[in-house]
């Protein structure tokens, strides 16, 4: 969450003010540097990695624009940045673009397997491009350990083709991979997730499924939470923009179970072609919430019960399902259904081809007159959407990542 302390950087036309906490410094990063350097605005380091290797609780990193690979950090399980410097409950560390999405952390077309790995804890990562990883954009996994990648927060970023290769690996290809606790992914666009289908042509390969795996259809995510190697709990998904995730799903749960899940004022559009819903539960869910989003165009309905079984205390309410229903298939015990709108349209300023790896962008403002508009619950863990316009700007929360202004 973007706490009031945190969100004293504000990004302009001249680049984000660097604003450290408690007795934190600044460091600056970019193309043009040298990790010789002292890492100051007048000579940054030329590596996120060794900010990361620097950093103490309170610092900021100011990454400016450019691109940021490393040819050398390649093949199964290579990590690109690795965070295993971190900062404490008071005092965050900080990365932050200068420039919105200025700086792109690159995979180099599948030659890294990860972009951010979180080891450490209190991290922050804001406003970056990442895009062009085998498996993943960010995760907190640790190796399976519980000593780091908690408290992490994932916000303003622009994850994409992410997994865009030929492959029939059962392993999922994913933009942000959560297997640690107190994690929260808000403000993000997270699109065109997974593995190429038979008979896409990714870089020059035609795709095809030689041993029917049929892994295209259902393995790869925007969102995988995974609390099977520790826990995976108190994880808040808030003002996020899915689309185009149609090798699986935009969020995926599975396969252990997960507590105090909260998915609020999202907006997901273009769904999988092959599987229900743009949200599966695969395993059991409680003291959750799935609450103010919008779903566009789901195969049958929003919500994937994969999970038949194990629900308690999940609240869905005030969700808007376009060309679907909220959940396609009965409701299982243990979840509570109240104020969906079922096959109403938002009217959206402007919807995305769905077609993977298509130029279009959505535009997912509501335009005056959109049944979305003050249509959600008031939810005191969205006070803001995902523009940092307050809510609610009318009688109540609008229903999606963005609430309407005039």
């Amino acid at each position: 969450m973007l706490t009031a302390q945190q969100n004293l950087s504000i990004s302009t036309a001249a680049g984000t003010a660097c604003a450290p906490t408690g007795s934190g410094v600044c460091y600056y990063v970019s193309p043009t540097g040298a990790d010789s350097n002292s890492g100051t605005s007048t000579a940054p380091f030329l590596t996120i990695q060794h900010a990361a290797n620097v950093v103490n609780p309170g610092d900021m990193v100011i990454v400016r624009d450019g691109t940021y690979n490393n040819a050398a950090v390649s093949g199964v399980g290579s990590k690109l940045i690795v965070m295993s410097r971190g900062g404490s409950a008071a005092n965050h560390v900080v990365f932050m673009a200068e420039h919105k999405w200025g700086a792109r952390v690159d995979g180099l077309n599948n030659t890294t397997a990860s972009g951010w790995a979180f080891a450490a804890n209190y991290i922050d990562v804001r406003d970056f491009e990442c895009e062009g990883f085998s498996d993943s954009c960010l995760d907190n996994y640790n190796g399976g350990s519980s000593s780091g990648g908690q408290f992490i927060s994932i916000a303003g970023n622009n994850i994409h083709d992410v997994g865009r290769y030929c492959t029939t690996t059962t392993n999922g290809r994913v933009g942000i991979f959560v297997s640690n606790d107190n994690v929260t992914i808000e403000g993000n666009q997270i699109h065109d997730i997974g593995r190429g289908a038979p008979g896409e042509v990714l870089s020059g390969v035609t795709c095809i499924d030689s041993v029917n795996t049929l892994h295209y259809q259902n393995n790869d995510h925007g969102i995988y939470v995974d609390a099977g190697f520790t826990s995976a709990n108190n994880l808040t998904i808030k003002n996020n923009v899915f689309y185009r995730n149609e090798r699986g799903w935009s969020i995926q749960i599975y396969p252990a179970a997960v507590s105090n899940l909260r998915v609020l004022n999202n907006t997901f559009l273009c769904a999988n072609p092959y599987r229900n819903g743009h949200i599966t539960l695969g395993a059991m869910v409680s003291n959750s919430a799935i609450e103010n989003n919008i779903s566009w165009q789901p195969t049958a309905g929003f919500l994937d019960y994969s999970n038949p079984s194990g629900y308690s205390n999940l609240s869905v309410a005030n969700n808007l399902t376009y060309q679907g229903t909220v959940g396609a298939e009965a409701t299982l015990g243990g979840i509570s259904l109240s104020g969906n709108l079922d096959n109403i349209d938002p009217r959206l300023v402007s919807a995305p081809s769905c077609t993977v790896d298509a130029a279009s962008i959505p535009d997912a403002h509501l335009p005056l007159g959109s049944p979305a508009i003050d249509m959600g619950l008031t939810l005191a863990d969205a006070p803001i959407d995902y523009a940092g316009t307050p809510r609610p700007q009318g009688i109540k929360f609008d229903i999606g990542a963005f609430e309407y202004h005039p």
